[in-house]
This record gives structure tokens, C-alpha cells and sequence, in this order.
């Protein structure tokens, strides 16, 4: 009878939780978030056009992300153009998440993977006694109180690359250094370039190359992360990807 009864009011204490989640989450609620904030200088802003090249790797080729961005920049009074040459500002987008939250998701993990990183990090645990007790009963009160209600979350996570056009064409210079291994050997033995295996009497060197070169840039590279979250109880996923994709179409648009 203890035992029931505390199930019975830990299972009171779950669903009176899950009721006060659901009325909180009741409205479909938005946030943005950006990597870092960008400024783009008001000299890069001229008559000429804005490049546009969006890609869609969301694996939902049905939401026409690319329509939907070149509209808001022509709300705001800016041409949108697929010549690159016939441009001023450049912008590449990639569509890179649109979904359900999988486990382990989160708004600050999405970002703090960075421009072209990882979108899920890694899961916190912990060892402690009874934990596996606790979380078998917690998995079984959970499904219980999932019948009746579930807050669910959606994801949406576009990286961008703003390129502004220089007023002179500036020098970039890069260098690049190169290890390779130099071996001799004596005796059995088989030496590469890549290295030196022997059986007896080996003796081995390394060499270091430096690579030196200038390239001429025309543009100033700015990249950055959105990303978009949606949450609402027994939520309608139609509905939280048309405001994703609404909220991220305006952030990119609005760096002009």
C-alpha cells in the first residue's frame, strides 16, 4: 500500500506538472539566434544587385526556401540576382536543419556548433545510486502522462556567408606547412617517403616544407549561424515550419 500510494502521488505530481507545461506552451512560441551579430558597411550598399544562392540540405525539397528570400529582399526594395559578376553583396546560404528536435538538441548546441558545424552535441549524464531505478519509473510516469499532453520543440538552422565588396582589390597572403618523414635504414628494412620500417639498425629524420603564396580578393568574407526554435504543446509542424522559415527569410534579409 506505501509503495502504491507513493506511485500514485508521484504520478499526481507529474501529470499536475505536464498540465502546467502544456498551459504555459499552449501558443506556438518562436525564438531566434544568431552565432554572432553582423555588420555589413553602408559603402558595400550600392545600385548593383544582391547575389543569392541558397541550398537546401534539409532534405525537404518542398519548402522552397530560396522563393521565400528572394521575396523579402525584394520587399525591402533590393534586385536579387544569380549573376555573381552583375553584383554587389554576395550571399550564400545553406538551409542546413528544418525538423523535430532530435535527443539531445538545443537551441545554444546548434550555435555553439558554429558556421558549418555540428548541430547536436553531446548528451549530459550521470552515474548516481538508484539512478537506474529512478529513471525507469520516471520513463513509465512519462509515458503515462504523454497520453494526454507533450510539448513538443522544432529546429531550424541556416549558416550564411556575406561577401562585401572591397573598394580595391586587397592581398591575401596564406601559408601552408607540410611534414614528411625521411628515413634510413640499414640492414632489412623498407623506407618511403612516408616514413621508415626496419628491422635492425633504423634511424629516421624530419623534414618540414613551408608553403608561401598571395591571392587577390575583391570581397571581405562574413559567416555566421541562425538559428530558429519553435515550441508549443501538441504542436502542428506545418504551421512551425512556415514561422521557422518566415523568421530565418527575415533575420537574412534584414542584414541589409
Amino acid at each position: 500500500m506505501k509503495n502504491l500510494l507513493i506511485l500514485c502521488i508521484a504520478l499526481l505530481s507529474l501529470l499536475t506538472q505536464s498540465g502546467c507545461s502544456a498551459l504555459k506552451h499552449r501558443n506556438l512560441e518562436t525564438q531566434l539566434q544568431l552565432q554572432q551579430s553582423v555588420f555589413i558597411s553602408p559603402d558595400s550598399i550600392d545600385s548593383r544587385p544582391v547575389y543569392l544562392r541558397v541550398s537546401n540540405q534539409t532534405g525537404k525539397p518542398e519548402i522552397d526556401f530560396d522563393t521565400l528570400v528572394i521575396r523579402k529582399f525584394e520587399a525591402k526594395g533590393y534586385k536579387v540576382t544569380k549573376n555573381p559578376k552583375e553584383a554587389g553583396i554576395r550571399m550564400l546560404v545553406n538551409f542546413v536543419y528544418l525538423d523535430k528536435a532530435r535527443e539531445g538538441m538545443s537551441r545554444e548546441g546548434a550555435i555553439a556548433g558554429g558556421f558549418g558545424g555540428a548541430i547536436i552535441g553531446g548528451l549530459a549524464t550521470q552515474s548516481t545510486t538508484g539512478a537506474g531505478i529512478g529513471a525507469a519509473i520516471g520513463a513509465g510516469l512519462g509515458a503515462v502522462a504523454g497520453v494526454f499532453v507533450t510539448v513538443d520543440t522544432w529546429y531550424g538552422v541556416v549558416d550564411v556567408l556575406i561577401e562585401e565588396p572591397l573598394q580595391d582589390t586587397a592581398i591575401r597572403r596564406s601559408s601552408s606547412i607540410t611534414n614528411q618523414q625521411l628515413g634510413i635504414t640499414s640492414g632489412e628494412g623498407h623506407t618511403s617517403s612516408r616514413g621508415t620500417s626496419a628491422t635492425s639498425g633504423s634511424q629516421g629524420s624530419q623534414e618540414t616544407s613551408t608553403l608561401e603564396y598571395n591571392e587577390s580578393v575583391n570581397h571581405k568574407k562574413t559567416q555566421t549561424r541562425i538559428v530558429a526554435e519553435a515550441v508549443q504543446t501538441n504542436i502542428n509542424e506545418a504551421e512551425a515550419s512556415r514561422q521557422i522559415r518566415e523568421q530565418l527569410a527575415d533575420s537574412i534579409a534584414n542584414f541589409l
